[in-house]
């Protein structure tokens, strides 16, 4: 006989682990049973009494959120690049600022 409380607890670090390793398509094919599992009256119970489960939960919705928030990020850094045609500002190994790309000056000097 299935334990929907296993099955919780195993989804969970399943989907701890396709977080921390950015498989993002692992995701999405285990939140549909996570819902499904929800659902479920039992285990629905066993959050309010299991510290573990809750935990779990806790610390996946956190990662998620920071997930999220770096996708965006990043797809805003993309945009600004693109957007651009100055060139973008990038930092050396030193901490100083250099531009990168940009359209050439209007003025070329031939050697």
């Amino acid at each position: 006989m299935p334990d929907p409380h296993h099955d919780l607890n195993s989804l969970l670090d399943a989907e701890h682990n396709a977080l921390l390793s950015g498989d993002y398509a692992i995701l999405a094919k285990l939140s549909s049973r996570k819902f499904a599992l929800l659902e479920n009256e039992a285990v629905f119970a066993d959050l309010a009494q299991s510290g573990e489960l809750r935990r779990k939960l806790d610390r996946n919705q956190t990662l998620l959120a920071m997930a999220i928030s770096g996708v965006r990020s990043a797809r805003g850094d993309i945009d600004a690049i693109e957007g651009q045609r100055g060139g973008f500002q990038a930092y050396d190994k030193y901490g100083g600022r250099n531009v990168v790309g940009g359209a050439p000056s209007g003025f070329e000097r031939k050697v």
